[in-house]
C-alpha cells in the first residue's frame, strides 16, 4: 500500500462499477434502510461508464465504512461538515449546503468574486439542488463545527479544542507495513477534503476501534455540559492506494474476481479513481456479502 494525495473530493455518492440492480429481499435479510423491501446488488455487468474507462490511467484505493465528512480552511479556522441525505420531499436544514454545489457557495470562493456576481451565484446554486440528486435523494453539507448538539457528538469527540478554537484532530494515518496509527494532527497540517469519520459508535464499528472515552461538550436543555464521550476519527478519502496490489490480485475485472479480493482482504471495498473524470466504486453492498458480527474488517492491507 501507499498514501495517496487527496484524489477527488466525494461531494455526492459515487456510482457503482458494476449494473446494480433492486432485488426482492431473501428470507431473513435485513434491508439497508428501515422499510424498504428490496436490495440494491450487482448483477454481474460492468457499467457502460466504467467499461469506457478501465484502460486509461486510474488508481484504486480502499473504500472506507464510516460517516462522509468534510474539513475546509477557512480564514476563521477550520470548519467541519457533515453529510446528509435528505429525501427530496423534506426540507433541509437552514444551515446547509447543496453538495453539489459545495465550492460556488464556499465563503473563500464567494469573497473573490465582484459584489454583483455573488448573490446571482448563491440564487443559482439554491434553485438548481437537483445536481446533486441521485433518486428521491439529494445531499447536503452542514456544518456543525459550532453545533454541539447530541447529534454531532462523535464528530466533536475527533476534536481537540484549545480556548474554543480546533487546533488538532484526532486521524487514522495508514503506515508502509499495512497498519495505521492514531494521530492528533495540527491544523495546519490537514488538507482541505473530503473525509470518512469511523469510530466505536458508527456503523457498529467494523474496525474494532478503541472506545476510548474523551470529555466533550454537549448541549442539554440550553447549557453546555462536558461529557464523556467514545473518541471517533477521521481518515482522508483516497489515502490508501492499493493499485498494484488489486492489479495484481485481479487482472481481469469481474464480479467473482473482485468480490474475492473484497472479501479475503477484509475490506469495505474499492474505489476507482479516474483523474479529471468520475469515481466509481465496488462495496460489499453491492456484491452481496454483508459483514457477521465476528467480522472485522481492514483499515489497511499490505499484499
Amino acid at each position: 500500500m501507499s498514501t495517496t494525495p487527496n484524489l477527488c473530493s466525494v461531494e455526492t455518492k459515487i456510482h457503482p462499477g458494476f449494473v446494480c440492480e433492486h432485488r426482492p429481499l431473501k428470507e431473513g435479510e435485513t434491508p439497508k434502510r428501515r422499510g424498504q423491501a428490496t436490495v440494491y446488488e450487482a448483477t454481474g455487468a460492468v457499467t457502460p461508464e466504467l467499461a469506457e474507462l478501465l484502460d486509461t490511467p486510474h488508481l484504486i484505493t480502499i473504500k472506507h465504512d464510516g460517516q462522509c465528512s468534510k474539513l475546509v480552511h477557512t480564514d476563521t479556522g477550520i470548519r467541519v461538515y457533515r453529510r446528509l441525505d435528505v429525501r427530496k420531499d423534506k426540507r433541509p436544514p437552514d444551515n446547509s449546503v447543496p453538495a453539489g454545489n459545495f465550492l460556488f457557495l464556499n465563503p473563500q470562493f464567494l469573497c473573490s468574486l465582484p459584489l454583483f456576481l455573488i448573490f446571482h451565484v448563491i440564487s443559482f446554486c439554491l434553485t438548481f439542488p437537483g445536481l446533486n440528486s441521485q433518486g428521491e435523494v439529494e445531499f447536503y453539507w452542514v456544518d456543525i463545527t459550532n453545533d454541539n448538539s447530541a447529534d454531532n457528538q462523535y464528530y466533536h469527540s475527533a476534536l481537540i479544542r484549545h480556548e474554543n478554537q480546533i487546533k488538532s484532530i484526532a486521524m487514522i494515518v495508514p503506515t508502509a507495513s499495512g497498519g495505521f496509527e492514531i494521530v492528533e494532527t495540527p491544523v495546519s497540517d490537514i488538507e482541505t477534503g473530503t473525509y470518512e469519520l469511523i469510530g466505536p459508535k458508527v456503523q457498529g464499528n467494523p474496525y474494532r476501534l478503541p472506545a476510548t472515552k474523551v470529555p466533550v461538550p454537549i448541549l442539554r436543555k440550553e447549557q453546555n455540559k462536558i461529557l464523556q464521550v467514545e473518541q471517533h476519527f477521521f481518515i482522508r478519502h483516497g489515502i490508501v492506494d492499493i493499485s498494484q496490489i488489486f492489479r495484481d490480485a485481479v487482472p481481469d475485472f469481474n464480479l467473482e474476481s473482485v468480490r474475492n479480493f473484497i472479501v479475503s482482504r477484509m475490506i469495505e471495498g474499492i474505489v476507482l479513481h479516474f483523474p479529471g473524470k468520475c469515481m466509481v466504486k465496488v462495496n460489499r453492498g453491492h456484491i452481496g456479502v454483508e459483514l457477521t458480527k465476528d467480522d472485522v474488517l481492514q483499515i489497511n492491507i499490505s499484499k
